[in-house]
């Protein structure tokens, strides 16, 4: 069995080319820039088909949002750790470059909600739950207290 770690160093959208015989994706400058991937490093990669996914999933693919994969408190290791109606207060870490926020829950999970800013303290309801991510709507705005 293969060990997923819970943090991501990087999550984003990329062509698979054909360059002299061999099969590349070419990781994009920001993600080395902002320190997260390592020249001469070794990853693990996973590939996910562009048509398998939500045009908002792809949205949050090609973010540099920094997530972590999979809760301590779902039920086995691949259940998301929110369920669909369920209403969740978040805060909006980045958005995406289609302008989707996006705020992670329990180790890291990703939910993605159109129409948020960064900084924004929220309560969403969760529409949509895929394996990797979740899409709310946002229900009420909260103001910020420091």
């Amino acid at each position: 069995m293969v060990e997923v770690p819970e943090r991501l160093a990087a999550l984003f959208s990329a062509n698979v080319e054909e360059i002299g015989g061999e099969y590349r994706v070419t990781i994009p400058k920001r993600e080395v820039v902002r320190g997260e991937i390592t020249p001469r490093e070794t990853y693990r990669i996973a590939l996910v088909k562009q048509d398998t996914v939500s045009k908002t999933a792809t949205t949050e693919q090609t973010t540099t949002d920094r997530s972590q994969s999979q809760s301590a408190t779902a039920t086995t290791k691949n259940d998301p750790p929110v369920t669909e109606d369920e209403l969740r207060d978040v805060t909006i870490e980045s958005v995406g470059e289609q302008g989707d926020g996006i705020a992670k829950v329990d180790h890291g999970f990703v939910v993605i909600v159109p129409g948020a800013k960064v900084g924004e303290e929220l309560t969403v309801q969760i529409e949509t739950v895929q394996e990797t991510v979740a899409f709310g709507e946002i229900v009420t705005h909260h103001s910020k207290t420091h």
